[in-house]
């Protein structure tokens, strides 16, 4: 534990040195900074503003999408009808997507053109009922990013994994009302990160981490 503790002093003082030997802001401004996209070149998000033009490639989660029409709330019995209908056909139609990503290469080749024509027909409708006629028109605006797997068939159709791996992240924040320093940060950052990794990997985080031998945190981390 003695082990651990200095390695995280160690770590410690190696950012303070930096963020001491940090710049000046004439000298920042001759700095290229990076973007999301110099490191990836499809991003799966919602359709937030933030995440707009960073990347090459941008697809849209159907999951969102699809809380867009489950957030109306029709009062007239024949406009609920409408929306459970379209929402039938709304579901269907994704899990058609999810087939197309499993399907032989040869398979998604016959079905790209049906899908994508398919897509036009169920966004085109005009129910009648104000609010998804409007909705509607929005999700076939964004018809590029949300069938970027046809194109892409490994392309995940949601962001729920990311948002899992998120949700920790995100409690503590709520607790805590967020970190006091940039360092603090950092540091929940990394021990985000690697308590994220070691639980995909299905090993334990405290026991590595409280362990005496600091060395054998990397082979933990392969292994």
């Amino acid at each position: 534990m003695s082990q651990l503790l200095d390695a995280l002093d160690n770590h410690q003082k190696i950012i303070s040195t930096d963020s001491l030997n940090k710049p000046s802001l004439s000298q920042e401004k001759q700095v290229p900074q990076k973007r999301l996209g110099d490191y990836i070149n499809i991003l799966v998000a919602d359709d937030a503003g933030q995440f707009h033009n960073q990347t090459q490639y941008r697809s849209l989660c159907w999951i969102h999408e699809g809380r867009h029409y489950e957030k109306l709330s029709p009062v007239i019995p024949i406009h609920q009808q409408i929306l459970d209908e379209f929402l039938g056909d709304f579901w269907t139609y994704y899990h058609q997507l999810k087939a197309y990503q499993q399907a032989p290469v040869s398979v998604q080749q016959q079905q790209r053109l049906s899908l994508s024509e398919e897509f036009d027909r169920l966004f085109s409708r005009q129910t009648g009922y104000e609010p998804l006629d409007h909705r509607i028109a929005l999700t076939r605006q964004k018809k590029p990013h949300l069938l970027l797997v046809l194109d892409f068939p490994e392309v995940p159709l949601d962001n729920n994994e990311a948002e899992r791996a998120l949700r920790e992240y995100v409690v503590k924040r709520k607790i805590s009302n967020g970190t006091r320093t940039s360092i603090g940060t950092q540091a929940w950052e990394v021990f985000a990160s690697i308590g994220g990794y070691l639980s995909k990997a299905g090993s334990e985080f405290l026991p590595i981490s409280a362990g005496s031998d600091i060395q054998s945190f990397p082979d933990a981390c392969v292994s």
